[in-house]
């Protein structure tokens, strides 16, 4: 049987959606006879969610120098919301990226960063390229982060997100010890600047922290 791969399920799905092959009204239709006497489980109201803002779906998003047509991409699929993913800090990018997200009306909720330098997405060279553990790109990788805070404030955009990559898992071993400590290194520069940082850790690399 043929796997259904993830990344384009996703892809369809949020086309079909953009392209409104799913009309909303349905999502808001009164329920039929049918389905008020069918044996499906739904799920209980929770009280703690009452008065809270409605999970809003979004996608991350890479503006390249390009942010404008980036933002237009975001609008047409029908998201509110973004996450921002910049590779280089262009000049005047910033405020092109503002704009952009103010003409579209698409929410930023972070910037998402990676690298610099080669990073593998699997478990074998995985743990060797990914995040801020490697001491051979540590500081490279501490110093982008820091720009991307920097530009995250001149943006509005309220947190920075990032792999931290794979942390190993006893707390006695040297690089764990080092990365908790540039970890708290991030997270003191950004709390003293104001900036909320969202580090996430990847469970299907078994990150921990």
């Amino acid at each position: 049987m043929k796997k259904q791969n993830r990344r384009v399920f996703l892809q369809t799905s949020a086309t079909i959606l953009g392209s409104g092959l799913i009309p909303i009204a349905r999502l808001h239709a009164a329920p039929s006879a049918d389905s008020i006497h069918s044996s499906a489980i739904h799920a209980p109201a929770f009280a703690a969610n009452h008065g809270k803002k409605p999970l809003r779906l979004g996608l991350i998003i890479a503006v390249g120098n390009d942010p404008d047509s980036a933002m237009a991409k975001v609008r047409d699929l029908g998201f509110p919301t973004a996450q921002i993913y910049v590779e280089e800090f262009h000049p005047g990018l910033d405020g092109r990226l503002r704009q952009a997200l103010d003409m579209y009306h698409v929410e930023a909720t972070s910037v998402v960063v990676g690298g610099p330098a080669k990073e593998v997405w699997d478990f074998y060279d995985g743990p060797l390229t990914i995040g801020v553990v490697p001491r051979e790109t540590r500081a490279l990788r501490v110093a982008h982060i820091k720009k991307a805070s920097d530009f995250a404030r001149q943006c509005g955009i309220p947190a920075v997100q990032t792999h931290c990559g794979f942390i190993p898992e006893n707390p006695n071993d040297a690089l764990y010890k080092e990365t908790v400590e540039t970890i708290r290194d991030i997270a003191n520069i950004a709390s003293a600047t104001g900036k909320i940082y969202a580090t996430k850790l990847d469970r299907r690399l078994r990150s921990r922290w």
